[in-house]
């Protein structure tokens, strides 16, 4: 038990800022349009939100900006996060090895904040992108029912649909969040109580 209360936030840490970097290779936005039977999928990895000019000016043009936004505020957010959390991990360990010569309890403070931060940052990406997915699929479909419409008034009918659902990535990271927050709190609490 004393190893895993000395070693527990450390390797947990650690784990979590790992996946969130490793995981935005991940989906983050499904989208798939079928007209007439025919149906294409586009699949936009996690990361891309960070680094991909191209899904702004694609929000831009769809006047969902604003959707567009608060999930990469949040993608960031988390971002610095899992940075932060493997720093943290890497001062733990020092810690740990007695390279860093404190029993301060401001190490274990910083971890639960950080963790809980990490929780909150991973539920603001799962909503955020679920709102921007939903208003995507709504836009979509609004596209597709005026074509439709179009071709109605030309006597013909059409088939079209369009959805637009949150990869993997986003219920991941929750379920990452979720675990590791109970983890290192459980080994936090206990080694403050010690």
């Amino acid at each position: 038990m004393q190893m895993i209360k000395k070693w527990g936030s450390c390797v947990f840490s650690f784990i979590a800022g790992v996946l969130a970097l490793a995981l935005s290779a991940c989906s983050g936005m499904v989208a798939v349009k079928t007209v007439m039977g025919q149906s294409t999928t586009d699949v936009t990895k996690a990361f891309k939100v960070l680094t991909d000019n191209d899904l702004l000016a694609q929000a831009k043009n769809a006047g969902l900006e604003s959707e567009f936004m608060t999930m990469k505020i949040f993608s960031i957010i988390l971002t610095v996060l899992a940075v932060l959390l493997i720093v943290y991990s890497i001062i733990m360990l020092l810690k740990n090895v007695n390279v860093i010569k404190s029993e301060s309890k401001i190490f274990s403070i910083v971890g639960l904040i950080l963790i809980g931060l990490f929780l909150i940052a991973s539920i603001g990406v799962l909503v955020s992108s679920n709102i921007y997915a939903g208003a995507m699929a709504e836009q979509a479909n609004s596209l597709l029912q005026l074509m439709k419409d179009q071709y109605a008034l030309m006597g013909q009918t059409i088939e079209a649909s369009a959805s637009v659902k949150i990869g993997v990535y986003q219920p991941i990271m929750l379920a990452t969040g979720i675990v590791s927050a109970l983890a290192i709190a459980f080994c936090e609490i206990k080694n403050i109580k010690d």
